[in-house]
């Protein structure tokens, strides 16, 4: 049943009364280059492996990003509760807490969500966007600002601190007010001193939780929320970004174009902190960034990839010995970063152009965070890349609740630390891979026994080839290992998996070696990317696509 007092509880600028711009602004977006991003899927459980594809797949990839201006509005009957700002009782949809807030009803009723953007869309048709400017000097007024809370770096830093770059900007004089709810952690502080060290006597945190009311006041007003109740007379159609961007105010679109845009706030911010951390060098280091805390998400195997990134100059870092600025330093002479998915990712916003990140993920982590982090790729320029591996939760195949199990860390294997070092080792080395190579395929030619010393000297080096796990295939054939071939096959088919050679030549080998779970892997790919061909060659085993182990040639006695 839809609720009609969420519904009728929303202000619209433009539509409601009890705003007014600061002064005038353009309040159109503009492009920037979108975030580069790739990722490579390793799980150990060949459906959570192919589900990631799936899912990665699937999401668009927009040739460019969008960058929304961020207004300074001046209100009458300001209110700020939980983390949301009301304009006379009615909630301002406004920046992430704005999306949130659409988020969270969408989750729990989708009939009055659909209610809302029924609403906006009836009202977009009609809204001018005819703010007034404020007609009189409006530097005393209070600058408020939202906070999810002060204890997550990843929130505050993105979503909050940015906006006191509207208090420079502007020439403000009053008082900052940032409100939020639950424990006040040591960095608040430390990262209002660190960057606006002359903001410092200003700001004021409340964290009880209360509704704060204000008779006026300031606040930084994101025009996201602008372009879904609008329509293109007032603020231009996205039309060059590469994919259709739908204008329906829907909670799914919101949610969309906040993963693949940011905010200006966010890039002043950006800007302003270069301006401090620059020390006119390239950046040079290469860094695992490691937690020294207990946490419930682990890196469990994280020593099999430390040992394997040394030997590409990587260093272990942990930001627990950093204070915030030294991070952002630090940062800033990185050129690659690896860690595990979490807050830590969020000073990939302090790092130079072109630089890498790493996040170590997994399947849970890409069905309910993906894109969090984005933004801030989108605001540095970074290479922005997502290894999914296994989670630290037993058994592999299945998928922790986040409710039940929280946010999980990873678990990785031999082969997978390989693979990872190899994929990292071609955004910092590429040259000397290439080379690795080329020597490669002139040991083809040589004996059996050099190749096999190749292999084993560079699998850290080449293991996210499948041309390399396919020469260790016939190497191992040729020695008559086929329980090894069998390995080298499977690893084949973890990097390729729609391969229809890799699938055709591991069900026959699993067949013959009866290793049932190799056969049945091998029928998954098959089923999922065979065609005409994959279905000539069962049929020629006398498979069906519904063949089981028992049924397939070389079953057990």
């Amino acid at each position: 049943m839809v609720d009609q007092n969420v519904v009728d509880k929303i202000f619209i600028p433009g539509i409601d009364e009890g705003i007014w711009l600061a002064e005038p602004q353009n309040l159109q977006p503009w492009r920037r280059d979108a975030a580069e991003v790739d990722f490579v899927s390793i799980c150990s459980d060949t459906p959570q492996r192919l589900n990631t594809y799936d899912n990665i797949l699937s999401k668009e990839k927009w040739a460019k990003s969008v960058v929304f201006p961020t207004a300074l509005v001046v209100a009458s009957h300001l209110s700020v509760a939980k983390a949301t700002l009301s304009v006379g009782k009615k909630v301002v949809l406004n920046s992430t807490s704005g999306t949130r807030f659409r988020n969270k009803i969408l989750q729990k009723d989708k009939e009055t969500e659909a209610a809302i953007t029924e609403r906006l869309r009836q009202v977009a048709s009609e809204n001018r966007l005819d703010i007034p400017v404020y007609p009189e000097d409006y530097r005393d007024l209070p600058l408020v600002i939202e906070a999810k809370n002060f204890f997550n770096f990843y929130h505050f830093v993105k979503e909050s601190f940015p906006l006191l770059t509207l208090y420079k900007k502007h020439q403000l004089r009053g008082k900052i007010i940032i409100a939020g709810g639950g424990p006040i952690s040591g960095f608040i502080q430390t990262l209002i001193a660190a960057w606006f060290p002359d903001l410092v006597d200003a700001v004021e945190i409340n964290n009880d939780g209360g509704a704060l009311l204000f008779e006026k006041a300031l606040f930084g007003l994101s025009t996201t929320h602008l372009y879904f109740q609008t329509t293109a007379k007032v603020i231009q159609e996205i039309t060059d970004v590469g994919v259709n961007v739908p204008r329906k105010p829907s909670a799914a679109n919101v949610i969309s174009m906040s993963r693949n845009s940011i905010e200006q706030s966010l890039l002043e911010f950006r800007n302003h902190a270069a301006k401090i951390t620059s020390d006119g060098k390239p950046a040079r280091r290469r860094l695992y960034i490691t937690r020294k805390a207990e946490r419930v998400r682990n890196v469990v195997g994280e020593e099999l990839l430390i040992e394997r990134l040394k030997k590409f100059g990587f260093e272990v870092a942990s930001f627990e010995d950093y204070d915030q600025l030294g991070q952002a330093k630090l940062m800033w002479q990185t050129e690659a970063m690896v860690t595990l998915h979490g807050a830590g990712l969020t000073n990939m916003l302090f790092m130079q152009p072109g630089a890498h990140v790493i996040e170590l993920s997994n399947l849970q982590t890409l069905r309910k965070r993906y894109g969090d982090f984005t933004p801030l790729a989108i605001a540095a320029k970074v290479h922005y890349c997502h290894a999914f591996v296994d989670h630290d939760f037993d058994p592999p195949s299945e998928i922790p609740v986040i409710s039940q199990h929280g946010l999980r860390g990873v678990r990785i294997d031999e082969f997978q630390a390989d693979v990872l070092s190899s994929w990292i080792g071609k955004m910092v080395e590429p040259e000397r891979v290439k080379k690795a190579e080329r020597d490669g395929i002139s040991q083809l030619s040589d004996d059996s026994a050099h190749l096999a010393e190749f292999i084993l000297a560079n699998r850290y080096l080449l293991s996210d080839n499948p041309e390399f796990h396919l020469m260790d295939f016939e190497l191992q054939i040729a020695a008559g290992d086929k329980k090894a071939a069998l390995v080298a096959l499977e690893r084949a088919i973890t990097l390729d998996p729609s391969n229809i050679q890799i699938q055709k030549s591991l069900l026959s080998l699993a067949a013959e070696l009866k290793n049932e779970g190799a056969f049945q892997a091998g029928s998954v790919h098959a089923r999922r990317y065979g065609g005409s061909d994959i279905r000539s060659f069962y049929n020629s085993k006398g498979w069906t696509f519904k063949t089981s182990f028992a049924d397939a040639p070389g079953k057990r006695s």
